[in-house]
């Protein structure tokens, strides 16, 4: 055939591949630091610091005869962890998965 003739396989290649390459930019370039941002926000309010003499509710309260239990600050470092990764994905989470209650309107108020 001639110089005329289209190949739509070669267009649909064409095409998906610039798909592909735009949304790696997409992700790359937004939605990763995005979600990265809003993780280590979370995780921070998680494991902040709490104001001297407050109570910490990460704590457990330990009643025995010394002033703190047996290898304690390496059980809440891990409790730490634990809690400032749950916050980081469930903040991750609610952002990703829509909540059905936002998009729910209510009904027009009857007059």
């Amino acid at each position: 055939m001639g110089a005329d003739m289209v190949d739509p396989a070669l267009i649909a290649r064409i095409l998906g591949t610039l798909t592909g390459v735009i949304g790696v930019a997409v992700c790359l370039g937004y939605g990763l630091w995005r979600f990265l941002a809003l993780a280590l926000s979370a995780a921070w309010a998680a494991f902040r610091p709490r104001p001297p003499g407050g109570s910490n509710p990460r704590i457990v309260p330990y009643t025995g005869p010394e002033p703190a239990r047996p290898a304690y600050w390496a059980g809440q470092m891990w409790l730490d962890a634990r809690f400032a990764g749950q916050a980081a994905a469930l903040t991750v989470c609610r952002h990703v998965v829509p909540s059905p209650v936002a998009h729910d309107p209510l009904p027009p108020h009857p007059m």
